[in-house]
């Protein structure tokens, strides 16, 4: 049989890192799927034992609003597989249209589980989690140790923190007055985050006009909190807000429009 040409092999060495399958690739090429595994193999490059779903697995190769916003998502409320390559995130049944919104950001193909109570997607394979760490500095341990990263442009900041707020957030109304609060197991993460609110000018009512770390939280009440939704929605896309937290904010929009810091 004649060898495959070195071009044609490339491709396909190429598309099978890209994430499709072997059969996928046999097809596209018009070549039987064990010459498809031979060529990998001889390359040598490790054959997966199932081809995963398919999705856009440079999704977090680049810094855009919709990679930053969900890189944030992750980071709050994601989990980065330590015993496998795997991203999951699991959220209660009532956000399923949230996971909606990522599946249609990365083109995934597969089934959004929804159960009783939550619902979860999955993206198997190296390739988020390599660029979750090599682009934004999230691993599987990050509870504790999260950050924001000077790797990520000061202008994607913004869709970045969303992202974060809107997995591990709070915002609600109690007796009509605004409040919003920022969690994290980082101490890190928690001051880089004053520290951004506070360059915008955004002053609480405290010696030091910034929050104290109450119990791994930061807290904006009032106009303050409307400012920093304000920062953090204003640019945001239909793809890269959670809903029921941004109608919380465009709620408020015409209480606190006209007024100043």
């Amino acid at each position: 049989m004649d060898k495959t040409p070195e071009d044609i092999e490339l491709k396909i060495i190429q598309l099978y890192n890209d994430g499709f399958g072997t059969n996928e690739i046999s097809t596209m090429w018009n070549v039987h799927r064990a010459t498809v595994q031979r060529i990998l193999l001889r390359n040598n490059i490790k054959l997966r034992k199932r081809s995963p779903v398919k999705y856009n697995v440079h999704f977090f190769d680049n810094y855009t609003i919709e990679s930053c916003y969900w890189a944030g998502f992750i980071a709050a409320d994601g989990t980065i597989r330590s015993d496998r390559d795997s991203v999951e995130m699991h959220l209660s049944k009532e956000d399923s249209s949230h996971l909606d919104k990522i599946a249609k950001a990365t083109n995934f193909t597969g089934n959004i589980r929804v159960g009783e109570k939550d619902c979860c997607i999955s993206f198997a394979g190296e390739w988020f989690k390599k660029s979750l760490e090599n682009n934004f500095d999230l691993t599987s341990r990050k509870s504790m140790t999260v950050f924001v990263s000077d790797k990520i442009p000061k202008n994607m900041i913004p869709h970045y923190l969303r992202g974060y707020f809107d997995g591990d957030g709070c915002v609600s109304q109690t007796n009509n007055y605004l409040h919003i609060s920022f969690t994290s197991g980082s101490k890190r993460f928690l001051n880089q985050v004053i520290e951004i609110i506070y360059d915008l000018g955004i002053k609480v009512r405290n010696k030091s006009e910034k929050p104290k770390i109450q119990r791994y939280s930061i807290h904006y009440f009032c106009k303050n909190a409307y400012y920093v939704l304000k920062f953090l929605y204003e640019s945001s896309t239909d793809l890269t807000r959670l809903n029921r937290k941004y109608l919380l904010y465009t709620d408020r929009i015409s209480e606190f429009e006209l007024k100043t810091y």
